[in-house]
């Protein structure tokens, strides 16, 4: 009968909710409380998961690349690892075949040094602490990530190449932000493990490919500044003989190291108002500057400032072939009073007297002081002829060249090297000491024209190392030409850009990569330029990157910046690797 009353009075409450439609909205809000709350949740913490699951991978693809960069437990140089505070404990569990404890702590350091990249990464993606640590943030790392390197060496039919895959994986734990949100689990717990996925980053590095170094630097007197264009701090040769000494010591050390081939060279072809041939079969030669260029000898009709009182005339008088002109001035007035001497003789002639011995009004330095009259200038492009110069770059054959503007050394070109060679090929391996020591014995002195190493440069290149052909040791040997200037081009400051413009770098390239074997990897003649403490025009700016490139045109204001150019001209800069979609090779 109870149960009849209470049945009954349930009832009547139904209809008179049904009939008054009070408290509609308290139900209705009481029956969404469970699914609105539940969409709260997964919008505050589920958005969340995914955002720092997302997060969590990249932090892990770049903690790969960090671990490639590095290379902790196969480079050989591991000084980077002294700082790493390793345990008895963490040496014993150090796992691997050592041959010395030293090895064994090492590795022990390299372990946790890639532990310390690893969390250090994740740390700064997520904003996440170590697991001992009570605060408020809501993702900690429960245990160290798996972080594993493999490395191997692989011979190849175009040499041998040195390779290193890292893999990064592990989880971290994410506190949900609100009290209800562990349903949106199966653990009913307050945390959600995020697992970052596998992450994989590889660098391959072609280790034992012979590199032939042409050095074209500068050597005009400007070199004895200091990169601000003062005597105040170290000159500019000083910091460059360290620079090369460093580059020597990598390249032909004493004692090679196994990722450095034994073939490597190292040449050198400075420059000044013309530049140096190596002489190897005519010595006469290191006596002698020339220039590199190609035109037809010709008379020619020039007029030179004899000078106040005549100095030029005197100096000129009996070397030269002198008439009396009306070009310039009457018939009748003779070149004494007249303050001009007239001249009829070979341009080449010309060219090299000019260049022999310095005579004033004959050459100029400074542009504004010509009078409108440069007779150097003058003779030199009666004779040059720019399509010659450029087509005769196929027949270079690596040997000293009979070129028509043939001088001594002079106040021009390598003033303070008379007697000694400034040129020369080539310094092998175990000569580092050896090029140090004719870097020091080198002084600048001359003006500049830098094309005139290039071309001096780039057909010493020619000269190839009979022990290293390609069907002996199995790949190509990468040329590279470097040239270093630190001032604009003088006397003749147009014609290295007229040169560029031309297109002579294509012509160098193309007759240097002619000398590679079909059969092996092609390894393209590289040449860069480095600016050293002035800034050029954007002329002249603009013609050199044309010929070299934009990725191969350096700036340079000091020594550190002068290395780090050198060493990325030569590849000494180690890739820092590349992430990998695919699991690589050595993880398979």
């Amino acid at each position: 009968m109870k149960k009849f009353n209470m049945t009954m009075n349930l009832f009547y409450m139904l209809k008179r909710f049904y009939h008054d439609k009070k408290g509609v909205y308290a139900v209705m809000t009481a029956l969404l409380a469970f699914p609105l709350l539940f969409l709260i949740a997964f919008a505050v913490d589920g958005s969340g998961i995914l955002l720092d699951r997302a997060r969590l991978a990249q932090a892990t693809e770049q903690a790969a690349l960090l671990l490639t960069t590095e290379n902790n437990q196969y480079r050989a140089d591991k000084s980077n690892l002294s700082n790493v505070q390793v345990t008895d404990e963490e040496i014993k569990n150090a796992k691997g075949s050592f041959r010395t404890a030293q090895e064994q702590k090492e590795n022990a350091q390299a372990l946790k040094r890639n532990q310390e990249l690893v969390q250090g990464m994740v740390k700064l993606y997520l904003r996440s602490y170590d697991k001992e640590q009570k605060n408020s943030s809501p993702i900690t790392i429960p245990k160290n990530f798996t972080a594993e390197c493999k490395s191997q060496t692989d011979t190849r039919t175009n040499g041998e190449s040195s390779s290193v895959a890292c893999l990064v994986e592990g989880n971290v734990e994410r506190r949900f932000w609100l009290p209800w949100s562990y349903t949106l689990t199966s653990n009913n717990r307050n945390t959600v493990d995020i697992n970052s996925g596998k992450s994989y980053a590889v660098k391959e590095k072609d280790i034992l490919t012979p590199i032939d170094l042409m050095l074209v630097n500068d050597l005009s007197y400007s070199m004895n500044k200091d990169p601000n264009g003062e005597f105040k701090g170290t000159s500019k040769i000083k910091s460059l003989r360290r620079v090369v000494a460093q580059i020597a010591n990598t390249l032909i050390p004493e004692t090679p190291a196994k990722n450095i081939s034994p073939y490597n060279r190292i040449g050198l072809a400075p420059f000044g108002l013309g530049a140096q041939q190596a002489g190897k079969k005519d010595i006469s030669q290191i006596k002698k500057c020339v220039l590199p260029f190609y035109g037809t000898d010709t008379e020619v009709k020039i007029k030179v400032w004899s000078g106040e009182n005549k100095t030029t005339y005197d100096k000129l008088k009996n070397k030269v072939k002198l008439y009396k002109s009306n070009d310039y001035s009457d018939l009748l007035t003779s070149y004494e009073k007249n303050k001009y001497m007239y001249i009829k003789d070979s341009a080449v002639k010309l060219a090299n007297l000019f260049l022999t011995e310095y005579i004033d009004n004959t050459i100029f330095l400074d542009k504004s002081k010509t009078r409108g009259n440069d007779p150097f200038v003058e003779v030199f492009y009666k004779y040059f002829n720019i399509n010659s110069t450029l087509n005769k770059i196929k027949d270079f054959k690596g040997e000293d060249i009979n070129y028509d503007i043939n001088f001594d050394k002079s106040e021009f070109c390598f003033s303070n090297n008379r007697d000694s060679t400034v040129t020369d090929i080539w310094f092998n391996q175990k000569d580092a000491g050896k090029l140090t020591s004719v870097m020091e014995k080198t002084q600048p002195g001359g003006w500049t024209l830098s094309s005139s190493g290039l071309l001096v440069g780039a057909n010493l290149m020619v000269n190839t190392n009979k022990d290293a052909l390609p069907s002996k040791i199995r790949t190509n040997t990468q040329r590279i030409i470097l040239v270093l200037s630190d001032g604009v081009d003088t006397a003749l400051p147009t014609l290295t850009g007229e040169l560029l413009d031309a297109g002579m770098c294509p012509k160098i390239r193309e007759k240097l990569d002619s000398l590679q074997d079909k059969n092996y990897r092609q390894l393209p003649t590289k040449i860069a330029f480095v600016i050293f403490g002035y800034r050029q025009s954007a002329a002249q700016k603009a013609s050199w990157e044309r010929c070299v490139g934009k990725g191969n045109y350096f700036i340079a204001d000091n020594e550190e910046q002068l290395l780090k150019a050198f060493k990325q001209i030569i590849g000494f800069e180690e890739e820092v690797g590349r992430s990998s979609s695919v699991t690589p090779k050595l993880f398979k």
